[in-house]
């Protein structure tokens, strides 16, 4: 699984987490969860070093914002790592299980992010 896919249904994973699953179903994607964090912190480490790269401390801030002429170089690195490979053993999380928990609800834009975990 590409590393970008987790990046970005990261925040997704976050919003299931917190629903009221079945405690089996919970347990594997805590340990899901688990697994993936060193992969998370390395990339947002890795990403962080990229702006500090080609970046620029704001005036008056603490914050460090990409030049407008590294923001192409910027992106095509970020893309490379992104595009990296990880392995992980995915739950089985299945849209019929979901359907029996009572009062589940998540929004279509989180289900679409977690395609690679649900499944039909």
């Amino acid at each position: 699984m590409k590393l970008g896919i987790v990046v970005n249904s990261k925040v997704a994973l976050d919003e299931f987490l917190k629903k009221d699953l079945p405690i089996g179903m919970s347990w594997d994607v805590k340990v899901l969860i688990q697994k993936l964090n060193p992969e998370l912190t390395s990339y947002e480490d890795l990403r962080m070093d990229l702006i500090k790269k080609y970046g620029e401390q704001k005036e008056g801030t603490d914050q460090i914002q990409v030049k407008i002429e590294n923001l192409k170089v910027f992106f095509e690195e970020l893309a490379v790592l992104q595009e990296k490979e990880i392995e992980v053993l995915l739950p089985e999380v299945k849209v019929s299980k979901l359907r029996k928990i009572e009062g589940f609800k998540m929004n279509t834009d989180d289900l679409l992010q977690l395609d690679w975990l649900i499944k039909e």
